[in-house]
């Protein structure tokens, strides 16, 4: 008899501890949702004031090409000409740093086309010459 009272004794601990368990993992289900659901209400709040910060001006490639023209006395054709005179490839240098460093995400290729049709790595040696690695600017 003594061992039948203890398998029964046994039994109902076993179903106490499998209670305890599943209540014990109900409870971390309502508190993991209801941790979502402050994490997205946070979420959307941010998001909301994010959206409401006003972005910088960034200035087009042809505005940033003219404040360097203005700022070396030269004209936009002048830097996007072939011509090869110190002065020019100077302000066309600066030019093209200028434009990549505001547009990183912009191809060599694409630089060049935007600077009369020049070969990518005429805008390579550019950006070199600038110290701007070109590592450093692709998006």
């Amino acid at each position: 008899m003594l061992h039948g009272s203890f398998h029964d004794a046994s039994k109902i601990r076993h179903h106490e501890a499998a209670k305890w368990v599943a209540d014990a993992i109900e409870q971390l289900r309502r508190d993991a949702q209801a941790k979502a659901a402050r994490t997205a209400a946070l979420d959307y709040e941010l998001y909301q004031t994010l959206a409401r910060i006003p972005r910088p001006y960034k200035a087009p490639a042809r505005e940033l090409i003219e404040r360097v023209a203005a700022w070396h006395s030269v004209s936009v054709a002048d830097i996007k000409s072939q011509a090869r005179s110190r002065y020019l490839i100077e302000a066309r240098f600066d030019a093209i740093a200028a434009v990549k460093l505001a547009y990183p995400a912009m191809g060599l290729q694409q630089l060049g086309r935007l600077f009369g049709n020049r070969d990518h790595s005429t805008i390579l040696n550019a950006l070199k010459r600038r110290g701007i690695s070109c590592s450093l600017v692709k998006a």
